[in-house]
């Protein structure tokens, strides 16, 4: 059974079969029923139980304070009201921290661990060139021909105005690859009336929702990276930043004269601000604020399967 996702235009959610359980109290409790849960062990089952329960008591605990059910899902929408959301308002809030700032990652719904443990644990859809991704490719091939780079951000309706002005930097350096993977069909057809170049993701967004990342940020941060890697893997030189960078200056040239047997290239955010030498700092990932993916010839016939070499550097423009 389908039914529309709360304040998602396109989005639907699975109900699974629901069976019977019983906590370590002997208190019965319902069971999703799909094929992920159906893998588990008697201690993952053990586990569940344990936070469904757990669930339950915070639910009641709000009722005996006379606050209203939390939202049984996170909310993404354009329209607040009989109005567009205004920029930043369409996404549910939960608080701000010290700074002013919303917690992105703490939205106000009811997180439901056996609901979102039991979805798919793998991506929806696969980065295609010639099925899932061929507009994209299509729309790559026209702006930067002869597969020419292309300079990729993902948005939302949130980010319409960071969008617009991610590509008006874009065109003032002279490139002309660059696009935008727009997250929903509102914000496609609003670059579109501005004549900037947009790929409606939406379909494809919502394809996620049979997936265990429930968050509208966290389906939007996975896609573009597979909307990135089809479009590398037709043929282009990509380089995937977030929509809020600002291009001051030519940085295309540095780029391309990176080494060749390089495959992906990562920026680091502000941090590690000391050298990667140090052995607390060797443990952490780099944090990717622009992810530059090469295109490679096929490997050769002996060889099965070809390494990627990453390169993690501190400014690369």
């Amino acid at each position: 059974l389908e039914v529309p996702r709360q304040g998602c235009m396109t989005s639907s959610v699975f109900l699974p079969l629901l069976a019977a359980g019983r906590t370590a109290q002997n208190t019965p409790v319902a069971r999703m029923i799909t094929a992920e849960s159906e893998t588990w062990s008697p201690a993952k089952w053990r586990e569940i139980d344990r936070a469904t329960r757990a669930e339950e008591e915070a639910r009641q605990a709000r009722a005996r304070r006379g606050l209203p059910p939390l939202p049984m899902t996170p909310t993404h929408t354009v329209r607040c009201g009989s109005r567009d959301c205004r920029p930043g308002e369409g996404n549910l809030k939960h608080a701000m921290d010290k700074h002013g700032k919303f917690k992105q990652w703490e939205q106000p719904y009811e997180h439901r661990e056996g609901f979102v443990q039991s979805r798919l644990r793998s991506p929806p859809h696969r980065p295609r060139p010639n099925v899932e991704y061929a507009g994209l490719v299509a729309l790559a091939a026209r702006l930067a021909p002869r597969g020419g780079p292309v300079l990729l951000a993902a948005a939302d309706w949130d980010y319409r105005e960071l969008a617009l002005n991610w590509y008006l930097h874009a065109r003032r350096l002279g490139y002309r690859g660059a696009l935008v993977l727009s997250m929903e069909r509102a914000l496609h057809e609003l670059l579109l009336r501005r004549g900037v170049p947009s790929f409606d993701g939406g379909a494809l967004l919502a394809a996620w929702n049979r997936t265990c990342l429930q968050r509208h940020i966290q389906a939007v941060r996975m896609e573009r990276h597979l909307a990135a890697a089809a479009l590398v893997e037709a043929g282009h030189d990509v380089l995937l930043t977030d929509a809020t960078a600002v291009f001051l200056k030519d940085f295309l040239p540095r780029l391309v004269g990176a080494p060749a047997e390089l495959d992906v290239l990562l920026q680091r955010d502000d941090w590690p601000r000391t050298g990667l030498g140090k052995k607390k700092e060797r443990t952490q990932p780099a944090q990717g604020r622009g992810v530059g993916g090469r295109r490679t010839p096929p490997p050769h016939r002996d060889v099965k399967e070809r390494s990627v070499v990453v390169l993690a550097v501190a400014q690369p423009w």
